[in-house]
């Protein structure tokens, strides 16, 4: 979109292109962004939602290793397996961690239900706002506008 803009705005003047005013396109970019906004909103819940899906039908691994039988005995009824190495390492194989969605009480959730939405909106404009596409290789750019230029040599009034 941006750079449909930015031709417009070189080609300003020229009759080819005043089917619509710089500012109806400008109103359409906006409105185009806040579209994106809201599907992007959804698109990054679905994810949320697949993740946990993801994680809840992960099959259960039982090796000596995930039941670490020997720690078990090792730290006993009343001991902390938080500071032992093993669960250092696998931690992060067993838990979910959610990118929107926070862990937080009933209650909370019920002063502020906005939280997750908000932290979605926060994501998608950050990806929106650092969004580069990939620039096409000179050569790409180059017949681009070998068939542009042939176009409009074609078809020229």
């Amino acid at each position: 979109m941006r750079r449909i803009l930015e031709r417009l705005r070189s080609a300003e003047g020229d009759e080819r292109f005043c089917v619509f005013s710089r500012e109806d396109l400008e109103k359409v970019h906006r409105a185009s962004l806040e579209v994106l906004r809201d599907v992007g909103c959804q698109i990054l819940f679905d994810i949320e939602c697949l993740k946990v899906f993801e994680k809840m039908l992960q099959p259960i691994e039982v090796t000596d290793e995930s039941l670490c039988l020997d720690l078990i005995k090792q730290i006993a009824i009343g001991g902390n397996n938080l500071a032992a190495e093993h669960t250092a390492r696998h931690f992060r194989e067993v838990l979910w961690f959610p990118q929107l969605m926070k862990r937080i009480s009933c209650e909370a959730y019920n002063r502020d239900r906005s939280t997750a939405l908000r932290s979605a909106n926060e994501r998608v404009r950050s990806i929106l706002e650092k969004n580069d596409p990939h620039p096409l290789a000179r050569e790409q750019e180059s017949e681009i506008a070998k068939i542009v230029k042939a176009t409009d040599e074609r078809y020229a009034r």
